[in-house]
This record gives structure tokens, sequence and C-alpha cells, in this order.
């Protein structure tokens, strides 16, 4: 990730035989000839964050409630998707988001094994500049515990901007096995954006 500092001027003045009002040093014992005094100079660095790349938003899903009636799911439709996965760029280098996720689990450790999210490809937008040949892409991904690319720009010079994905609900499903257990499960989605590899 490239990160752009501007110009930064740092003043020293010295003044002779004129009284400085601040926090000086004060040395205790006196400094006498031979011996040394220790001062301090400080500098704060940081980050500027809107030249960095940024992920400014993900997901959160929510499932509809089911019995556990001794039936395996397939494809269940998320009930509501809340936010979209939104990139903000400002600089011209390919970039990537990815995805994974913990077992879908209770509060008190029950596992609801076997389970499975799929996230679909979405809708990809730019705030109207059009998806043209060489816009980031979303990508079709089955979610577990190994990150795995959902969205991507390998060269964001050709179109630029920020971008987002929406999911509908009908984009995003589980699968739920037969023997599923009653219980309310949660999993946490882990998105990490960084610069498409070289």
């Amino acid at each position: 990730m490239k990160k752009h500092l501007g110009l930064m001027t740092l003043g020293v003045t010295a003044l002779l035989a004129i009284p400085v009002v601040g926090n000086a040093a004060t040395f205790d014992p006196v400094v006498t000839g031979g011996s040394t005094g220790t001062s301090k100079a400080t500098i704060e660095m940081t980050d500027d964050v809107d030249s960095m790349l940024q992920l400014k938003s993900a997901p959160d899903v929510n499932f509809p409630k089911q019995f556990t009636d001794n039936r395996a799911r397939v494809g269940l439709e998320a009930s509501t998707v809340k936010d979209p996965l939104s990139v903000k760029n400002p600089t011209s280098d390919g970039w990537q988001v990815q995805v994974a996720a913990t077992d879908f689990m209770t509060s008190d450790s029950k596992v609801l094994t076997g389970a499975q999210m799929t996230f679909g490809g979405g809708t990809v937008d730019n705030g109207g500049t059009p998806v043209v040949p060489g816009s980031p892409a979303a990508q079709k991904v089955t979610v577990n515990s190994t990150p795995a690319t959902v969205f991507a720009s390998d060269d964001a010079s050709k179109v630029g901007g920020d971008w987002n994905v929406t999911y509908k609900p009908a984009d995003v499903s589980l699968d739920i096995p037969q023997a599923a257990v009653a219980g309310t499960y949660s999993a946490d989605l882990t998105w990490t954006i960084g610069n498409t590899p070289s």
C-alpha cells in the first residue's frame, strides 16, 4: 500500500540571552563544568488516511428462523443484508478484498457443523461510472476459515474511483445440515483489504 507524506517543515530557532517561556528542561542538580544535562525533542507522525486504500464497510447478514425438523437446507436465502462491501481507493494501484469466517456457533459454543455460507456476485457500482471490462469485479465465494478473494481490481488506474458491491438477500445463501440442533448460531466474518500482489 502506498502512503503519501506531504511536505512537513520543522522550525528550530536558537535564542541568545532572551528568556524563553515554555517547557524548558530544568536540571537538578544544575549542570556544571565537566558534566552533562539531557532535554527532549518530540515529533508525532501519523498516517494520512485520506491517501490510503480503505475498506469503508462490509455486510452484516441475517438468515430467517428455521425449525429443527430433521431436514437439510440447501441455498437458504438471507432475510436481510445490511451495508454494501465498499472500497475507497485514492491511489492507482490494484487491490483485493478477502473474506474468511468462523464456524457458526451458539453462545455456549455449540457448533452448527457442516453449515456453509456463500456470497454470490452481487451488484458492482461506482456511483455512476460504467462497469466496463477491467472494472473491479466481485466473485462468488463459499466462506470458510481460509481467506478468499471476494472483490478485486487488477488495475485501478483504468477505472479509478470508489467501488461497492451491493448484496441482495438472494445473493447470500446458507447450507444447513440435516441434524441441526436448536439454538441461535452466529459466525464472525473477517474482511481484509490489500494491494493486488504483483
